[in-house]
């Protein structure tokens, strides 16, 4: 604003040549500052938005390496145990392997008690 009424003055000769020159130097500086300004506040919106990203990555990776124990409350049906009527196969093959082993132990037990007396 200043600088188009030196300019006014300057051409009708009521201002000088050097006034003009200092105001022009002025505006040229405040335009420069401004590009810096806006330069850096663009670095900073992508450092921002890069330390964002960061965050997030290390959001998914303490979720990743959480255990969570599963329970019937859980909203996610996958996430809750397994009941009797899924895994019965497999708990009545175990028990028949123990109640297997277990007689076999109790039969050569006797054979070692008969044997000593």
């Amino acid at each position: 604003m200043e600088l188009l009424r030196t300019t006014t003055l300057m051409g009708q000769g009521y201002a000088t040549r050097q006034l003009y020159d200092q105001q022009r130097h002025q505006l040229n500086a405040g335009v420069a500052a401004m590009a810096m300004a806006s330069a850096a506040l663009g670095e900073a919106t992508q450092a921002l938005d890069a330390t964002r990203h960061t965050v997030e990555l290390d959001c998914i990776k303490i979720a990743d390496t959480t255990l969570v124990a599963p329970s019937s409350r859980s909203p996610n049906p996958s996430c809750s145990g397994a009941g009797l009527s899924v895994v019965w196969p497999q708990f009545a093959a175990v028990s028949i392997a123990g109640a297997l082993f277990l007689t076999i132990a109790v039969v050569h037990f006797r054979r070692v008690a008969g044997q000593t007396e």
